[in-house]
């Protein structure tokens, strides 16, 4: 099951959802946002149009006659590591990547930017140290903005036991003071990502998202993973025979704009997304997982 803000064509895909899924009483159409650039994806809803760019380099022109340009950036999530020589196996989950909000709104129209989308690191699968993730970085003439991917794990701290498998992913986990907190349990969820529509700090354009983003890996005790951008990679443990594997790669981060077309702009229309709900958060077991993940957030 995924979660993903960057559109495959014209779907975001959230579980069984659509975070870009436009609805009837939309006051404009895709065509108002521009042309697609090459290797992204555009969309729009109530309010604002959405373009996203997965890994990956590529340009974009700042489009002419909008208002309120923000940029999202995500770092790749870092890979997970996995030792399948002694017995019981064990593993070792990625961190996820950090997160930024960037205001765009003052670039002049026509702007040309470079983007940088980092990919997720690889896993190991002989108890080598997994591969960081990428950074994604925007730049905009003199202006540059980077977010770090997340740290691909090893067997520091391994825990050798049931489940067979070691600590959960460290991922940034941001909160409104703007520390971390590192994840320190055994077989359970990683350490928090960020969710926009629980912190302060996020404009109100994007304060619609309400699943995690750039989580660190989990380890699933005969579970399925979530897969969102920045998110590190899991570790998945079969209670029956111990064996432990990973995904192949933490996931990919991700560069998301999101802006008001200039007709919208003079109407009135809420510049805040209307609308929209990540349904299906998650499948066997998903529901807890993100219900730990608040719990261990308000303590």
């Amino acid at each position: 099951m995924t979660h993903k803000l960057i559109a495959a064509g014209s779907v975001a895909l959230l579980g069984a959802g659509s975070l870009l899924g436009a609805t009837a009483a939309n006051a404009f159409t895709v065509a108002d946002c521009g042309a697609t650039p090459a290797g992204g994806f555009i969309d729009h809803t109530d309010g604002h149009c959405q373009l996203g760019f997965p890994a990956g380099e590529y340009t974009w022109t700042t489009p002419a006659n909008s208002s309120e340009l923000w940029g999202l950036l995500i770092g790749g999530g870092g890979g997970a590591s996995s030792d399948l020589s002694p017995s019981p196996d064990s593993g070792y989950a990625g961190g996820g990547g950090e997160v930024e909000f960037v205001d765009l709104t003052e670039l002049d129209a026509g702007t040309e930017l470079d983007i940088l989308t980092g990919a997720g690191g690889l896993s190991t699968i002989d108890g080598s140290r997994a591969a960081d993730g990428e950074p994604s970085v925007l730049t905009a003439g003199s202006q540059v903005w980077t977010v770090a991917g997340g740290v691909g794990n090893d067997d520091f701290s391994w825990s050798w036991g049931w489940c067979g498998a070691g600590l959960v992913g460290q991922g940034p986990s941001y909160f409104d003071d703007g520390l971390p907190e590192p994840a320190d349990e055994f077989c359970g969820p990683g350490a928090p990502g960020y969710i926009p529509t629980e912190e302060l700090d996020t404009p109100g354009i994007f304060s619609n998202v309400t699943f995690e983003i750039a989580p660190g890996g989990d380890v699933l005790l005969d579970g399925i993973g979530n897969q969102v951008e920045g998110s590190g990679a899991d570790v998945f443990v079969d209670s029956l025979t111990q064996n432990a594997t990973t995904d192949p790669k933490g996931d990919d981060g991700g560069i998301i704009f999101r802006w008001i077309p200039g007709d919208l702009a003079s109407t009135g229309v809420d510049a805040a997304p209307l609308g929209i709900a990540a349904a299906g958060m998650l499948v066997a077991g998903g529901v807890g997982l993100a219900i730990a993940r608040r719990a261990r957030r308000s303590n």
